[in-house]
């Protein structure tokens, strides 16, 4: 009696490709390789290719660090235009819990670092849409950072209920 042959598994980066979640974190429990293919693409950098943000962040759960590769995955949402990708990633590096402890100064130093690396890569790569891409990364890294900053300062501003008024008044 012979035996049927059994389909290969799909690969990662099909599964990515194809945006099946489910088949993504199945590969991912059975041991998926997170690093590159063989192709030089990381699974994280095809998903930002793709503009699979949903599963970028499984990835980001299942232990892909965004800063990974000198950056590559912020320069590639910068390349592939994918502003929702770059707030995603911009937000999980400026994370409260990993800044708590640390200062103002520390948070944009990250920020000014990050900034600089895109802006090298779009000058070498993007310099038609130098302005564009700038203004992307840019607007991004610094709302993820400050937004970082607001919740883990020692001084956080303090508003009064009884300071807002419940309704407008009358002129």
């Amino acid at each position: 009696m012979a035996r049927k042959k059994r389909p290969p598994e799909p690969d990662l980066l099909d599964a990515i490709e194809s945006g099946d979640i489910a088949l993504v974190e199945r590969l991912l429990a059975k041991g998926a390789d997170l690093s590159d293919d063989g192709w030089n693409e990381s699974p994280a950098s095809y998903a930002v290719r793709r503009n699979q943000i949903q599963i970028l962040a499984l990835l980001i759960r299942h232990g892909v660090d965004p800063r990974h590769s000198d950056d590559i995955l912020f320069w590639d949402a910068v390349y592939w235009r994918r502003p929702a990708i770059m707030k995603l990633l911009a937000t999980t590096v400026f994370a409260p819990d990993l800044w708590r402890g640390r200062g103002l100064e520390d948070i944009q130093k990250e920020a000014n670092l990050l900034y600089a690396k895109i802006e090298k890569g779009i000058d070498a790569y993007l310099p038609e849409a130098k302005q564009e891409a700038s203004r992307l990364a840019r607007v991004e890294l610094f709302d993820a950072a400050m937004t970082c900053w607001e919740k883990i300062r020692p001084d956080p501003p303090k508003i009064k209920i009884s300071d807002v008024p419940a309704k407008g008044r009358a002129l």
